[in-house]
């Protein structure tokens, strides 16, 4: 129903402005923009009079997370060097937030406070700097600073700032901490301080040289070169003094330290256990193991075994009849092996036999077998006096056995007590690696000779993984972690280790487990980079079957399916898509809050922040940059339009993207829409715009009134979003249109005894209008002034509907009668005449229909349709054409 509304005053024929900029939402059709469009950092010049943002000063601020809950609450001391550069020293509470509070402006006496209400007027940004000082690549995630070097900060002035579009810039440094003094140490173990030369390259890492003694991690403190007698090397391999170079990475870049690493030559002595296998015909060119045992820290010991295939044995004698001889050592290189003394090609005398038979070896009757393990807790073990020596069938009644274990690389769980006797640990059953030597020797004669090494594993137990070792992914406070057999997440920058995992084992000790991460055959100390890793569970204390690796990958974010999960479905039902504006707008002023406020996604993933955010507003053709979407400039007045939203990825991180070919960047545009008053008036609708204005200039209103929104003067402002119907395709009546000119008029008809009866209600003179009904008011008006007239039977007949051509007829009359409009009555035939369906116009409407056409009343369509029925939406559009032209 449209209700008579009249507010008295002349007829309103503009809206304000800022209604003007409400109302406009849909009426610009989305601008196309190429993906990956440059949104450049511009360094604009200064204002009028000398107020220059730009050539301010301001002092930035640095936070550290020294509780690492993302509280950023701890302040970190920063100067001002010569050239008016601010140094701040890096530290371990890195990485550190960095901002500007306040900025004195050049010229003048006015603060610019970045950090109350206006900072949505302000655009915050860390940079990188280059050898000039300038701003490079793209913005820092979250401002936040994570290795020393030069870096930019500025503040951009936003559409709504009265600095907008420069953008104040303040150089500054992070200086790192020096590299500590370091020494060298081998294969992961901080005791083992020994190198020897093996024949392969040699595991070195690095650990402060004073206690407490922390671990350098390469890649992310340093990287590492090798110079040996001034030269560099690849590795570290042979035998000699080499000078490690560590250079800073992170919170050590710029800082550079050494050390020497030590590689002494495998000594061969009479300490050292070379075994040459007993032969019949001739003996193995080479032994079957070369090892050696060193002194460690703290009383532990290492043993070195040397790849044996640099190592050959050859009696110095013929062996042509079976016995004892001399065998002579030689090695390739004696710069990196020396035998009892010597470099090379040293004689020594060592047991080899020929013999007639070689000796065999059974364990439990059964074929000695290289290795065995065992499982502790179902009362297994391993019994060395089982294991016989055989001659063919005939027992060896004389076998030795020799035990050793490496107990430096097992941790006392404080239930296991070890003997120090490896052969009586062994035969306790106390869980280990046990390395057995066994030999059996003719004392009396050449008959037979033989040896074996076996391998014994005794396990605290057996666990099937499959059924006893589950696996728990991170998951946001607040979640309840659910087992899986995979994982996999978006790239976001966070470093993944192997401890974010919670891995059970059906009650038995963590500690008994190892968990780590591998990418193919290496293990990582985390995954970063877009790509496939391994998470491996290994035991030395339990024997595990099943499963026991789980795939865990770290897939790209796919730019190119950049989405502004904000956006809704109008009303819920398919169609065009808007962002609703809403009271406070959506906060943009930083690539955080753009990217939680707007809900960017790409798939089902969330868009990561290490990507840069920027969002525009497009004004009249001109690209702005915004800090709030949704909200006029003074921050106060909701208003729609034309944006586009801008994600630039880092160069250096760029491998983690998927984007389109050779771009850095991808652009989404997107409309911000009020949402308009009406449900069922959608913003596509050719008729929205002239629906609202007609609503706001009290025309018309919704057959369901939508609810009124007030300023804080109780001044109504607007309509709160989609809480009306407007019926926009329903038919008028005659008494509704004579109700909707009525309220363009904006006259106020007194209750007098020529115009009112209080029985009786309006006398508007016609037969047929009951003076009580909601339109007889505007009846009576729009006859007093010749608006309508009736018809020949003194009818007014107002519930008949009423065609286009009458409308315009009555607009017309509307026009000349009340506005004083002297068009109407000129000749605008000619205008008429244009439309291809001019013929098809009752002559009696002629007139007016052609003043309609000649005013772009109607016929903007091309056509004017005069014999369809009116309804509501082409009546606004009538309406808001004739009054509001220019609106």
């Amino acid at each position: 129903m449209t209700a008579c509304t009249n507010n008295g005053g002349k007829a309103r024929r503009v809206v304000t402005a800022a209604l003007v900029g409400v109302l406009s939402v849909g009426a610009v059709p989305a601008i196309a923009l190429a993906t990956g469009a440059d949104v450049s950092l511009m360094f604009a010049p200064g204002g009028e009079g000398g107020m220059e943002l730009e050539k301010g000063t301001a002092k930035p601020t640095f936070m550290a997370d020294k509780d690492g809950d993302l509280s950023y609450t701890d302040s970190i001391s920063c100067d001002e060097n010569e050239d008016g550069v601010w140094e701040v020293a890096a530290s371990d509470d890195m990485p550190y937030l960095v901002s500007v509070d306040k900025i004195k402006v050049a010229g003048t006496n006015d603060e610019v406070d970045i950090n109350d209400s206006n900072f949505k007027d302000y655009r915050v940004r860390v940079y990188r700097a280059d050898e000039d000082g300038n701003a490079t690549g793209a913005a820092l995630s979250g401002n936040k600073v994570d290795d020393a070097g030069e870096y930019v900060i500025t503040v951009t002035g936003l559409a709504g700032s009265p600095y907008a579009g420069q953008t104040f810039k303040s150089n500054f440094v992070v200086k790192g901490i020096d590299l500590p003094q370091v020494v060298a140490f081998e294969n992961g173990e901080k005791a083992d301080m020994t190198f020897i030369y093996t024949g392969s390259a040699l595991d070195v890492d690095f650990k402060t040289a004073n206690s407490p003694y922390d671990v350098l991690e390469e890649g992310k403190d340093y990287t590492v070169t090798y110079t040996k007698g001034g030269k560099a090397v690849d590795s570290v391999t042979d035998a000699g003094t080499y000078v490690a170079t560590l250079k800073g990475e992170g919170k050590y870049a710029g800082s550079e330290t050494s050390c020497p690493v030590e590689v002494g030559r495998f000594k061969i002595d009479v300490s050292t256990d070379i075994v040459i296998a007993p032969f019949e015909e001739s003996p193995d060119a080479t032994p079957v193991s070369v090892s050696r045992e060193d002194a460690g820290a703290n009383g532990s010991k290492f043993t070195t075994f040397l790849d044996p295939s640099l190592v050959s044995v050859a009696p110095t004698t013929s062996t042509s009849t079976p016995g004892t001889y001399q065998f002579k050592v030689t090695t390739p290189d004696g710069a990196n092996i020396q035998i009892g003394g010597q470099v090379a090609n040293a004689t020594k005398t060592w047991p080899g036999r020929k013999v007639e038979n070689i000796a065999t070896f059974t364990y439990k009757n059964a074929s000695l077998e290289d290795s065995y393990e065992l499982d502790a807790s179902k009362g297994e073990e391993f019994d060395v006096s089982d294991i016989e020596a055989f001659n063919g069938k005939t027992e060896i009644a004389d076998t030795e056995v020799s035990v050793d274990v490496d107990y430096d690389k097992k941790v006392e769980d404080g239930s296991v007590t070890y003997s120090g006797n490896a052969e009586a640990d062994i035969e306790a059953g106390l869980p280990g690696v046990y390395k057995l030597v066994v030999t059996a020797d003719d004392e009396d004669g050449n008959d037979y000779a033989g040896a074996a090494t076996v391998t014994v594993t005794i396990y605290k137990g057996s666990l099937d993984a499959d059924t006893s070792v589950f696996v728990y992914p991170p998951v946001a406070p607040g979640e309840d972690p659910v087992a899986v057999t995979s994982y996999e997440k978006g790239y976001d920058g966070v470093p993944l280790e192997a401890n974010d995992f919670e891995v059970t084992f059906n009650g038995k000790e963590p500690d008994d487990f190892t968990v780590e991460l591998l990418k193919g055959d290496e293990v990582v100390d985390e995954a970063v980079d877009a790509g496939e890793y391994t998470l491996v569970v290994t035991s030395s204390w339990y024997k595990l079957s099943g499963t026991t690796e789980m795939p865990v990958t770290i897939s790209k974010v796919d730019l190119t399916k950049l989405e502004i999960g904000a956006i809704e479905k109008w009303n819920g039902v398919a169609g065009e898509n808007y962002l609703p504006a809403k009271a406070n707008g959506y906060d943009v002023s930083t690539s955080t809050s753009a990217i939680s406020s707007l809900e960017l996604v790409y798939g089902d993933e969330a868009l990561p922040d290490v990507v840069d955010v920027v969002v525009e507003i497009n004004d009249e053709g001109t690209w702005k940059e915004v800090g709030t979407v949704g909200l006029d400039d003074d921050g106060d007045t909701l208003i729609g339009g034309q944006y586009r939203l801008t994600a630039t990825v880092p160069e250096d991180i760029a491998s983690n993207f998927i984007l389109p070919e050779g771009a850095t960047s991808v652009t989404v545009p997107f409309t911000v829409s009020l949402g308009g008053s009406f449900k069922d008036v959608q913003p596509s609708d050719w008729y929205f715009e002239p629906v609202e204005k007609a609503l706001v200039a009290g025309y018309m209103n919704g057959t369901t009134a939508p609810e009124p929104v007030y300023d804080n003067t109780s001044h109504q402002v607007g309509y709160v979003p989609q809480s009306g119907t407007f019926s926009p395709l329903s038919e008028l009546t005659r008494g509704e249109v004579a109700c909707v000119l009525y309220n363009v008029s904006g006259a106020h008809v007194d209750e007098t005894d020529k115009s009112y009866n209080e029985h009786i209600g309006w006398l508007t003179g016609f037969s047929d209008v009951d003076g009580k009904q909601f339109y007889a008011e505007a009846i009576y008006w729009a006859k007093q002034n010749g608006v309508i007239n009736g018809y020949g039977d003194g009818t007014f007949q107002p519930l008949r509907k009423i065609t286009r051509e009458e409308f315009a007829c009555m607009l017309a009359n509307f026009a000349e009668k009340v506005l004083r409009d002297e068009d109407v009555a000129k000749d605008n035939s000619a205008a008429l005449a244009e439309m291809p369906d001019a013929d098809s116009v009752t002559e009696w409407a002629e007139q007016g229909v052609a003043w309609a056409v000649s005013k772009k009343v109607m016929g903007n369509d091309g056509r004017v349709s005069p014999t369809a029925l009116m309804n509501r939406g082409t009546c606004a559009s009538m309406v808001v054409n004739y009054m509001l032209p220019e609106a």
